[in-house]
């Protein structure tokens, strides 16, 4: 008894210093109970008695106080459940309670809390909805109560639906009294979905109107969350939201279709699409209404789309429109008389053939074919009754002979969507699956989803087209040969346009599954005919989306018909088409073991050649487009179009096991003529090469290296006959190896690679091949101990070659130390990729040389490589080791030292051209650096910024002009601060520089400047706009026309 005491007498004092506390003491009062709760040491009768002087006070804030402690420990302790005779008391204990005004905020909140943890019976939550729809009066609360309304009721709606039933039209009626005036678009949100929720399982009939007039007030939706809204409340998730409340119950349409079809008439272009949009998400069930359906506002809603499509013409309408004349026509396709639906559908689609009939209006055919094909998609019962009507007319007038070609045009094209259409309805999975290419002049497309709601006949083509068991018959079919017929005709029609359009209808009827397989092969090979014999470009451009759809449909087919004859012409194909018909072998080689077969004949040819010749070089490019094709495919796993993973094995063998050795071997004894040296074939190559090692298994890879190590004999013993192809070959191989099959750090060609990077007779290009081979085996390699030693030992000769030059004197500094500098960085940049501890001390050395008399300006230009992303070496595709936040490292490593350097420096001549070396690094590092760290460490670097502007040295120049271009993207804000410096500077160095590229660079920049704020460029627009006029009359014209551009951008500020 003596223990109870003391244990009641605790709480007694725990509650009274909450009642007078502070939050944070509150807190720690309600953590005690709970703990004492959860232990058992404290009941709940306890903290009630304890608080009874605040429960039994007159003044209504110590109640208010005493109901929110009790409430806020029953919210943390919500994991405790209560006996079943605590939950009891404490149910009647709030629902008495919720009589007193003054605690309707923390009942609210203690309700809630016992509703969500604890267990209630059926008829306590019918005694808790009834209280809180009589004793809560919700407009007064503040947003948080009223959300922890709605959430008690969403609660209930889950948990206790049958409780909500028995409630019927009393629920119905409390909630629209509850909701009514509400306007926090956090709580609307809950708003809609409890509406939608409570329209779909409870009887809502006798008050729809009034749940469907606190609903339809919010539309159409005018929300727009502020910048920095922290709960993310979007306009999308408010419309999505009232549309589905909208569309919950068929019985809405009552009120809803008179609703939104005043809206439909508005004059405001967004209401209009608000009511298109909502009408078409409502039709499927607006459709089911007990008081008639669509069927009798169908005409009314017809005038609209006419007055839409022929009078208004609004783009960002018509689509919308479209979509819901689709999806109207649909829905009453399945509920509606079919006969009552058949005879309204012929009227409108007679409607729209009068335009097809008259030749004086032409702009009408565009809106009357999309509605067609809008209708066309709807049903298989509008479809029929289209195909019936529409095909014939089309036929009919594009065969009379005073159809002129813009006429023949329009009907072509409403031919077309009829076909696009038909296919979207019956097979949606197939013709989104393959997607479909539309050139700019025939871009009018039937809105791209399946109709709702498919009928028993549509799933059965559906299910016809997954078992692939040939042709399916639609009413498509019984049209096929004059439709056909009409696109053959139109594939050699002396208009562009009309070629055009007739490849997409041919790939409109692959696409419908209505061909059989002589139809297919006849249809393939009227689009191999166009391909090879097309000469008009915008004709080209469908083609090569043609056939990647095709290829993709029907490959065997496209093989034989396509593939093959255009491969057997290529050598004889006219220097011109080249380029073009290298994007059909694209188009092709994406479709499953064509791309193989493609790439063996390629292989085969390039096999054959004995020299480079012309014929060698088409076929190493068509190849390199194909393989590039195909292995592009295989890199996205999600996408449907993917190749299987064997095809793109096989093409990467032939590549490497085949034509690889061949071609190694063929440069070194080939003549070097014109073709040899030719700059794309050696591209080619490379790219060939580069993407077959990347896409390489571990078995390819492993034989790869075993003839890398033929081929090093090479580059050994001092033999530097070599050509640019066999190093260039080897290098694209070497770099885009993976770490584990990659060749050890000990081979003898690495150091041959170091000899020929430190080489001053040696190509600009084979110097670079070595640095590449040299940084890329530095990054992947697996030995440490090995990688140490081996990046000393080159940091030796290095070292040598730089701080022992020759005696002569500075302006004659050896060509070999700007290499040994290159190489350097080099070997830092693939060091510091993977975050090796030798990376960021030779970063420190190379620092260092920037002041040296001979290395300094090599040094600061070898921060270029530093910075640069390459995509042939060093990145996450060639296999490199890429550590995380490498620009961010390399910027905050190098900083300091940079800056420390330029401050350093007395004054003098000397003193300048060392500070000029260390600006020019500073500009490179500034160039890539990230926008987050731009930001902080920007505006103490742009003093020195301009100071470079007002140095001599043309590379500094450059990189610093370079620099600030980018900067005007990614911290505009602080080059404000700026401008009036800035402008004079340039300005000054675009006419007066004495190096062209400078000059350029320079009105790049003042080009640059123009998506800086207005108010911050109007002062200084008419002395940029005379400054810039003085270059128009340079002597160069690269300076001319980009002076040129830079008047005309600043002339429109």
């Amino acid at each position: 008894m003596t223990e109870n005491a003391l244990d009641q007498a605790g709480v007694s004092n725990l509650c009274q210093e909450y009642a007078t506390g502070t939050p944070e003491r509150r807190a720690e009062v309600v953590s005690t109970l709970v703990q004492g709760i959860y232990n058992k040491s404290i009941r709940l009768e306890h903290v009630v008695m304890g608080l009874a002087p605040q429960l039994t006070s007159t003044e209504g804030r110590q109640r208010n106080t005493g109901m929110t402690m009790l409430s806020e420990l029953l919210s943390v302790a919500r994991t405790h459940r209560f006996a079943w005779n605590e939950v009891n008391t404490l149910v009647d204990f709030y629902l008495a309670r919720m009589e007193d005004y003054e605690c309707t905020v923390p009942c609210l909140r203690g309700l809630s809390a016992v509703a969500r943890n604890q267990k209630l019976t059926k008829d306590q939550v019918t005694a808790v909805i009834n209280t809180l729809f009589a004793q809560v009066r919700v407009n007064n609360l503040a947003q948080g109560e009223r959300l922890e309304y709605l959430l008690m009721m969403e609660h209930f709606l889950e948990t206790h639906i049958d409780a909500c039933k028995d409630l019927g039209h009393e629920f119905v009626f409390g909630y629209v009294q509850a909701i009514d005036g509400e306007k926090d678009p956090r709580n609307l949100v809950k708003v809609f979905e409890l509406t939608t929720k409570i329209s779909k399982t409870l009887d809502i009939s006798r008050f729809v109107g009034d749940l469907f007039e606190v609903t339809i007030c919010y539309f159409p939706v005018t929300f727009n969350p502020p910048a920095d809204d922290p709960h993310s409340i979007t306009k999308k998730d408010i419309i999505d939201g009232l549309n589905n409340a909208l569309a919950a119950s068929p019985l809405f349409a009552e009120f809803g279709i008179p609703a939104l079809f005043e809206k439909l008439e508005s004059h405001v272009d967004d209401n209009r699409v608000a009511a298109f949009r909502t009408i078409s998400i409502c039709a499927p069930n607006y459709s089911r209404s007990p008081t008639g359906g669509l069927m009798p506002h169908m005409q009314r809603f017809w005038d609209v789309v006419k007055r839409e499509m022929y009078e208004y013409g609004e783009k960002k309408v018509e689509g919308i429109c479209l979509t819901s004349t689709r999806r109207l026509f649909a829905a009453v396709s399945q509920t509606e008389d079919s006969a009552s639906v058949k005879a309204f559908t012929e009227k409108v689609v007679q409607e729209c053939l009068s335009e097809f009939k008259d030749q004086s209006d032409i702009l009408t055919l565009t809106p009357s074919s999309k509605i067609i094909a809008a209708i066309t998609g709807a049903s298989g019962l509008t479809c029929e009754v289209v195909s019936r009507v529409f095909v014939p007319t089309v036929v009919e007038q594009y065969s009379r002979p005073e159809s002129y070609p813009q006429f023949k045009h329009a009907l072509l094209e409403g031919l077309l969507n009829f076909v696009r259409a038909h296919n979207m309805l019956y097979f949606p999975s197939s013709t989104m699956k393959h997607g479909t290419h539309t050139a700019s002049e025939v871009k009018a497309q039937p809105p791209q989803t399946p109709a709702d709601g498919a009928t028993a006949g549509e799933v059965a083509m559906q299910d016809a087209e997954d078992t692939d068991e040939g042709p399916v018959h639609t009413v498509l079919r019984d049209h096929l040969q004059t439709i056909s017929g009409l696109f053959y005709e139109s594939c050699c029609a002396e208009q562009p346009a009309l070629r055009a359009l007739a490849c997409y209808g041919i790939e409109g009827l692959i696409t419908s599954r209505q061909l059989t397989a002589k139809e297919v092969d006849q249809a393939t090979k009227e689009l191999s005919s166009m391909a090879m014999i097309e000469d008009d470009t915008n004709v080209q451009t469908a083609m090569v989306d043609v056939c990647a759809t095709v290829a993709r449909l029907v490959p065997e087919a496209m093989l034989v018909n396509a593939a093959k004859p255009i491969l057997a012409q290529f050598e004889e194909c006219e220097e011109e088409k080249v380029a073009y018909v290298l994007l059909v072998m694209d188009a092709l080689a994406t479709a499953e073991h064509l791309g193989t077969s493609m790439t063996r004949h390629a292989t085969e040819k390039l096999l054959l050649c004995k020299a480079i010749d012309a014929p060698f070089v088409k076929w190493a490019e068509a190849l390199d487009r194909i393989v590039a094709s195909m292995c592009a495919q295989d890199t996205d796993g999600d996408s449907p179009l993917v190749q299987p993973r064997h095809c793109a094995d096989a093409v990467v063998s032939d590549v490497l096991t085949l034509l690889l050795p061949h071609v190694f071997n063929l440069t070194g004894h080939t003549p070097r003529d014109s073709n040899y040296w030719n700059p794309a074939l050696l591209h080619s190559l490379k790219n060939t090469v580069v993407t077959a090692a990347r896409k390489s298994t571990t078995d390819l890879q492993q034989s790869l290296i075993m003839q890398m190590s033929v081929w090093e004999a090479c580059f050994t013993d001092h033999n530097r006959d070599y050509t640019p192809y066999r190093l260039a070959l080897y290098a694209s191989a070497f770099v885009n190896l993976s770490g584990v099959a990659q060749p050890a750090l000990t081979t003898q060609v690495l150091q041959e690679m170091v000899s020929l990077a430190l080489d001053a007779t040696a190509t600009e290009a084979s110097v670079l091949w070595a640095n590449k081979i040299l940084a890329s085996a530095c990054n992947k390699a697996q030995d440490r101990s090995a990688l140490e030693a081996f990046v000393q030992r080159v940091a030796d000769i290095i070292t040598t070659v730089i701080l022992n030059p020759p005696t002569e004197s500075p302006e004659n500094t050896p060509s070999q130390t700007p290499l040994a500098v290159r190489t350097w960085a080099w070997l830092v940049k693939g060091l510091l990729l993977r975050a090796h501890k030798s990376g960021s001390q030779m970063l420190t050395t190379l620092i260092s040389w920037i002041g040296d008399v001979h290395a300094g300006q090599c040094a600061a230009q070898a921060f270029e490589v530093l910075v640069t992303p390459y995509d042939d070496c060093l990145c996450k595709a060639s296999h490199a080791k890429t550590s995380a936040l490498y620009q961010q490292r390399l910027f905050l490593m190098a900083l300091d030292p940079l800056v420390a350097g330029y401050g350093s420096g007395k004054e003098g001549r000397d003193s300048d051209v060392v500070k000029a070396r260390y600006l020019t690094a500073l500009s490179y590092l500034l160039q890539y650096a990230p926008k987050q760290v731009l930001t902080e460490q920007l505006p103490p670097l742009l003093p020195m910024l301009l100071a470079s502007l007002s140095m001599d040295s043309p590379d500094l120049l450059k990189s610093t002009l370079k620099t600030l271009v980018g900067l005007m993207n990614d911290a505009a804000t602080v080059l404000q601060v700026h401008v009036d410096s800035l402008i004079p500077l340039i300005l000054k160095l675009a006419h007066a520089s004495t190096k062209m590229d400078v000059r350029m660079a320079a009105l790049d920049c003042v080009n640059a400047m123009s998506s800086l704020p207005y108010h911050v460029l109007h002062p200084h627009k008419p002395a940029v706009l005379a400054g810039v006029r003085v270059c128009l009359g340079d002597k160069k014209r690269l300076v001319r026309r980009s002076a040129q551009v830079c008047n005309n951008t600043w002339y429109l500020i």
